[in-house]
């Protein structure tokens, strides 16, 4: 009798309507191999067509135009089959429906149920002989002619009892007790013969055979769960199993299917083990060779002979069309035919046409018939060989159930390829995205790259920075401009620069997959030719101040590509969990620690412009320097590589002067400075020169002498013997050293030594011949005065007022804003606060040039670890050197400056793009929308409605990504 009532009903509730339940962890999996399975299965679908009626046509599912549920009931059927085919190899093997009523009780009461198998071995000596072995015949020639001889050797042997017996038991519980039940045992016995070195009982006792695992007498066991299918059955002896929509992910990840899953792969494993204790009762005398319990050999021997496995995903052609024959007239096209005939419906319900509840019953009765025909066996071999058998078939159940899933869930991934033309990488979401925010956004809200000319209004650029990827396309990002407040940074331990210039806020939001890592991004700086600006990087620490890290002075034609570097920092989510069981005083700290984390991933970028503070710093109208080229080259040449105070080189006359007079002032005091440094250079040229001459001729003189004394010596010598030795009276005290001669007289510079500065062709009427300083400067009238405070100070560092303080927006509270609205419309923490910084470890992948001459080729300045300290410590401090300078240590504001902040944020995912959308079945556009939206009514400071481009778009985000338009979203803002 059939080991499981399989009626229609019991069947059509495997894949018809659900009952609730929730999802669970997918436990470990067999690999899916689909040529493995198409094999399997073909040959399956043929042994179906021949058991079914001619007139069924089973096919696989990716034939058959089908919906998304039809999956869902696919599932349903194969675990159904799976079950049923176990429980008719259990019944087979000794757990019959007696038994499985006592194991359901015990499952129903939630104690687990093991299978245990038993097998012990026992070898006993009963004799030793001896035995008398003739040896080949040999024939030998003797005196007397040819005669034959026998070799005769005496061989002695042990004989050995062996016994094996194995049982098969059922019990609850953690280890047996006295509910087990005995389901199936067996025994055999044989004689072994093994050859001695003598006739002693020692020798004996040293040939026993030894088995592999273990000694001559020994005992191994295996266990299986049964459980997971005990549980699954009803009352009655029938099968339910139903998978819950609501709380599914898809057909493959759910709570049910992930549940029986990992109970087929459990199954497997026991059956494996099983079968390879049992295998090694017989090993000695070949009863089971090794090449049938390899994998391979395992299938084809039960494809072959073994009995025909029920678990098929199919669908059968011939029941829809039967069903819609009279409902397909008229159609236009044979695909539309096709696909109309692929579907069953049941009054207003149509499905894909899954096996009939009969069609499966036949199957699995096939199946049961196949079994009692293969283990229909020999008495003296039937409990053995019946077991063996058996858990072979179960082990090739488990593996077409596992494949028959995974196939559900490569049949969809296979789906979307062919619908995409292509498998979709993070970088083709990436672009996708792109193009997807100018329609999602309003115009004036949606993300644009983050590329900034720096120039003042109506003049050329004088260069420009911008944030790229590896393939130098710039990276939109979500931004606006904010309210400016003067702020400072400190470029040494007693000077602060304040700067002006208008401030902007940037977003950065990166997209993270599993196998994938972000984009690498880069700053990119390149000023033009006959321009300079300076770039300042580092974090924006406190209320109004910048902290740079690095700083850079970039002109004519100078490049800079730096790499930055993306830290996720823990979600908002994933810090709650780990701080919630730590101690108040723990929670303190970490709470602490997290803000500082969030305030110092704030990242800055300060962009001075130095033409503008140039004529602030010499007291010059504004745009008075755009055209004197030259000028400001020697200006910045003066200021860094000589330090000049620029009190030595402003301009100090009337007020009321003409620009031509201030500028032309300026340049007799750049003159003056270059001239005394130019005649500076050259006395120490000769004094070098002089020094070089006394020193070659010091070394000839002693070079000389010591000739002289080495003649001396030898004359010397010849003509004289030593005298001998006596000893010599003490030594007197050495005489004091001469006074030091006063140093000689340097000699006065050549007259007219006067250089002409490039910018300036002709030379001053009246040439001194040596350069003097500037001459003072010369007293002012009270209107003068009056007129020059007025016009000078466009620049000077001002105190903040308390109403324009409060009013400023403050960049280090932006984090924490974010983290905010993280908690409250991303409950699942899918957002990661991200910190970017500059990547101070690959310094290799950093990329600057310089131009040394105008017309000369840029030069690619190579950074290695040794030299990359010193190197990038002496831009930085040239460039202090020149803000120094430009801000007369501070006390002058630089206003021509913008300062851009990025605050980074990531959304992870779990998996890759093709895994997010196949195995979790989440459509990762929607959630980077969702993550999108969250972070830009933050930065705009508006409620996500409101970002929206249109009413359709607005529909569309209220449909699929709801929470982020609901009214606590908008709270949330608001309290932002």
């Amino acid at each position: 009798m059939l080991g499981v009532l399989l009626t229609g009903s019991a069947l059509l509730a495997g894949y018809g309507e659900y009952r609730g339940g929730g999802y669970g962890a997918v436990g470990a999996s067999l690999p899916f191999d689909e040529d493995r399975f198409r094999s399997i299965v073909a040959k399956g679908i043929e042994e179906a067509r021949k058991v079914l009626s001619t007139t069924r046509h089973p096919v696989l599912p990716d034939e058959v135009p089908h919906a998304y549920d039809d999956k869902y009931r696919l599932a349903e059927l194969l675990t159904s089959l799976s079950d049923v085919a176990v429980v008719n190899v259990l019944d087979e093997i000794g757990v019959g429906q007696e038994a499985r009523k006592s194991a359901r009780d015990w499952a129903a009461a939630g104690l687990a149920v093991t299978l245990r198998l038993n097998v012990t071995r026992l070898c006993v000596l009963t004799g030793i002989a001896s035995r008398e072995v003739e040896g080949e015949k040999k024939r030998e020639q003797g005196p007397f002619g040819t005669y034959d001889t026998v070799a005769v050797t005496t061989k002695h042997e042990a004989t050995y009892a062996l016994t094996r017996r194995f049982t098969l038991s059922l019990y609850p519980g953690p280890v047996a007790d006295a509910r087990a039940m005995e389901v199936a045992s067996g025994e055999a016995r044989s004689t072994l013969v093994t050859p001695l070195s003598e006739k002693s009982e020692r020798a004996a006792k040293e040939s026993v055979p030894s088995f592999d695992y273990g000694g001559a007498n020994d005992t191994a066991s295996a266990e299986m769960d049964l459980a997971p299918l005990l549980r699954r059955l009803t009352p009655s002896d029938e099968l339910e199993f139903r998978i819950n929509r609501t709380a599914a992910t898809t057909p493959r990840r759910n709570r049910e299917v992930a549940a029986s899953l990992e109970f087929a792969h459990q199954l497997f494993d026991a059956a494996q083990r099983m079968r390879t204790k049992l295998a090694r009762l017989y090993d000695k005398e070949g009863h089971f060779a090794d090449h049938f319990l390899s994998e391979g050999n395992f299938v084809r021997h039960f494809l072959s002979e073994g009995p025909f496995v029920p678990v098929l995903p199919v669908f059968d052609l011939s029941r829809a069309a039967a069903s819609n024959a009279s409902e397909t007239r008229g159609i236009a096209s044979p695909q539309q035919e096709h696909a109309y005939q692929s579907r069953v419906c049941e009054g207003s319900r149509c499905h894909a046409p899954l096996l009939r509840p009969e069609d499966a019953a036949q199957l699995l009765s096939w199946h049961r018939e196949q079994l009692q025909r293969t283990l229909r066996l020999p008495q003296n071999e039937a409990a053995e060989r019946r077991l063996m058998l058996g858990l072979g078939n179960i082990k090739q159940t488990a593996l077409a159930y596992s494949d028959g899933i995974g196939y559900i869930e490569q049949m969809v991934r296979d789906q979307l390829i062919a619908a995409i033309g292509k498998e979709v990488r993070s970088s083709d979401l990436q672009s996708f995205m792109v193009h997807h925010h100018k329609r999602l956004f309003g115009a004036e809200y949606s993300p644009r790259p983050l590329t900034v000319a720096v120039r003042r209004p109506e003049h050329a650029p004088e260069g420009a920075v911008a944030i790229v990827d590896s393939s130098g396309e710039p990276t939109p990002m979500l931004g606006r401009q904010v309210p400016s407040v003067p702020m400072k940074f400190a470029i040494d331990s007693s000077t602060e620069v304040t700067f002006g210039g208008d401030r902007f806020l940037h977003v950065h939001l990166a997209q993270s997959f599993a196998g994938e890592s972000p984009p690498q991004l880069y700053l990119h700086a390149r000023a033009r030719q006959f321009s300079s600006f300076v770039v300042l990087l580092g974090t924006v620490g406190g209320t109004h101040t910048f902290e740079p890290k690095h700083a850079f002075i970039l002109q004519n034609k100078d490049e800079l590509r730096i790499p930055l570097l993306l830290e996720q920092l823990p979600s908002h989510k994933a810090f709650a969990d780990a701080i919630a069981s730590l101690s108040p005083e723990q929670q303190r700290f970490a709470r602490a620690f997290r803000a500082a984390q969030l305030e110092g991933s704030i990242f800055g970028v300060l962009l001075l412009q130095l033409k503008p503070a140039l004529e602030a710093v010499l007291r010059l109208p504004a745009n008075s320097l755009t055209k004197e080229i030259a000028l400001t080259q020697d200006l910045l040449k003066l200021f860094v590589e000589h330090q000049i105070p620029s009190d030595l080189l402003s301009y100090s006359g009337p007020s009321d002067a003409s620009v031509a007079e201030k500028l032309e002032a300026v340049k007799e005091h750049v003159r003056a400075i270059i001239s005394m440094i130019d005649d500076e250079e050259k006395v120490q040229l000769e004094q070098r020169a002089r020094q070089r001459e006394f020193e070659k001729k010091e070394e000839e003189k002693k070079e000389e002498q010591a000739a002289f004394d080495a003649a001396a010596s030898r004359s010397f010598k010849d003509r004289y013997p030593p005298p001998p030795r006596y000893p010599l009276p003490p030594r007197p005290p050495p005489p004091s050293p001469p006074p030091p001669s006063p140093p000689l007289p340097s000699p006065p510079p050549p007259a007219n030594q006067n250089p002409s500065p490039s910018w300036s062709g002709a030379k001053p009427k009246d040439t001194p011949q040596k350069a003097s300083a500037p001459p003072p400067n010369p007293p002012k009238s009270p209107s003068a005065e009056k007129k020059a405070q007025h016009e000078e100070p466009r620049r000077r560092a001002t105190n903040l007022a308390d109403d324009t303080a409060e009013s400023a927006f403050d960049f280090s509270r932006v984090p924490a804003l974010l983290e905010a609205q993280y908690t409250t419309l991303d409950p699942l923490g899918a957002i990661r606060p991200t910190s970017i910084k500059v990547d101070d470890i690959c310094y290799a992948c950093w990329h600057m040039t310089k131009q040394q001459g105008l017309l000369a080729p840029p030069k690619v300045i190579s950074l290695s670890p040794q030299r990359a300290f010193d190197l990038l410590g002496a831009e930085r401090q040239r460039a202090f050197d020149l803000l120094d300078a430009l801000t007369r240590s501070g006390a002058l504001q630089l206003d021509d400056a913008s300062l851009h902040v990025i605050v980074g944020a990531t959304h992870v995912f779990a998996d890759s793009v093709m895994e997010t959308l196949v195995a979790e079945s989440i459509n990762p556009i929607e959630k980077l929308e969702s993550s999108s939206l969250i972070i830009a009514s933050v930065v705009h400071n508006v409620p996500p409605q409101q970002l929206l481009a249109d009413d359709e778009q607005l529909r569309r985000v209220q449909q699929f990504a709801s929470p982020v338009l609901s009214s606590k979203a908008e709270r949330s803002t608001q309290e932002a």
